[in-house]
């Protein structure tokens, strides 16, 4: 049995944070809730998270700063998703500013809510994937200098519509390292 997507839901106002988790949670994700930001960056120091969702204005850290203090812990990888009824640009620009992945503007469309954060969990698992793919391959290569490759292609047949090469062989090449 896979694990489920544990979600973060970060929001002031009790009722906003019982709905989403209450909507998140019928979407079959986990979900742990904080009323502030400051408590959010306790939480998430205490357990790890595949998805964050932040209201923007709240007392003490606003979402922005939750956001930028994230970001500067975990990296760019993890899916935030601002959720405010801010729908102003210039609200939006900060989001996105402070890494923001995505935004959503209340009043929230709770039946499409899910569909959006498993949409956002997909391309993380992507960006995962894609991750672990270039350090192996980074791994495989590192013997190797660069430049050192012979790329092989045989021409498709034009009736097929297909790209007129495709790579077949990759095969070292002998290199004479540079002194």
């Amino acid at each position: 049995m896979s694990k489920q997507p544990n979600i973060l839901v970060v929001d002031d106002e009790l009722t906003a944070r019982l709905l989403m988790r209450a909507a998140l949670r019928k979407a079959g994700f986990e979900v742990v809730v904080a009323a502030s930001g400051e408590e959010a960056l306790q939480r998430f120091g205490q357990q790890t998270f595949d998805l964050v969702m932040l209201d923007v204005a709240m007392p003490g850290l606003s979402g922005h700063e939750v956001c930028c203090a994230l970001r500067q812990q975990i990296g760019e990888l993890l899916p935030i998703v601002m959720v405010t009824g801010m729908d102003d640009v210039l609200s939006v620009e900060k989001a996105y500013e402070c890494g923001a992945t995505d935004f959503i503007s209340k009043p929230i469309h709770w039946a499409l809510m899910a569909h959006r954060v498993r949409y956002l969990l997909r391309g993380h698992s992507a960006l995962l994937d894609l991750q672990a793919a270039k350090t192996r391959n980074a791994a495989v290569l590192m013997p190797y200098p660069t430049g050192c490759w012979k790329l092989t292609c045989r021409v498709w047949s034009s009736a097929c519509r297909c790209p007129e090469t495709i790579p077949t062989t990759v095969k070292p090449l002998p290199c004479v390292a540079a002194p």
